[in-house]
């Protein structure tokens, strides 16, 4: 399965490859259901097939095979905000959370699952926590913005998309952002 992933990466189309490491991470998983990896790599492939159904169930399979590694957790967070469901991806993330320190990643899409559900006190403050890890993401300061924006708190917004900014001289959507709430 590994194999194919990787022949995936080298190929203009990459589905067909994905459908044969599909097939090699189910066998694998038939023979040893408790292979954590290999529901991993199986939940992900379905993922990029678009079968997202199946791999939130791979996602959960990992989950019970190795319930101490927040990795799936934070996958499924994520699959979670892909599909617009933010209520289950904080949940997720919040699962990931309790297993270890939460990764800068983890911080901005837990604050962006806030940010959809409108909870941006608590989004600014997963933001700020986010900044503390990683001072130079122009990223944070962009979802900083946009949710001191979207509390009507506009200087502030102004201060976040210019930092963002000052960071990655490119960020045409900061500097949007920044015009449209100046």
């Amino acid at each position: 399965g590994v194999v194919h992933l990787e022949k995936a990466k080298q190929v203009k189309d990459p589905r067909a490859e994905w459908g044969n490491a599909v097939e090699a991470f189910q066998k694998a998983t038939t023979i040893d259901t408790r292979l954590f990896h290999a529901h991993m790599d199986l939940a992900d492939t379905y993922r990029k097939l678009g079968a997202l159904e199946k791999a939130i169930l791979r996602y959960r399979l990992a989950i019970e095979t190795n319930p101490k590694d927040g990795t799936a957790w934070q996958h499924l967070g994520e699959l979670y905000l892909e599909t617009g469901d933010a209520p289950k991806a904080e949940d997720s993330f919040q699962k990931a959370r309790m297993l270890g320190p939460m990764s800068e990643e983890t911080l901005l899409r837990l604050g962006e699952a806030y940010v959809k559900q409108g909870r941006y006190v608590d989004a600014i403050a997963l933001f700020n926590r986010a900044i503390e890890s990683n001072p130079k993401n122009p990223m944070t300061y962009f979802d900083l913005g946009f949710a001191y924006a979207s509390q009507g708190q506009h200087p502030a917004a102004v201060q976040a998309y210019r930092k963002a900014v000052s960071l990655d001289p490119n960020f045409f959507g900061a500097w949007f952002n920044m015009g449209y709430t100046l």
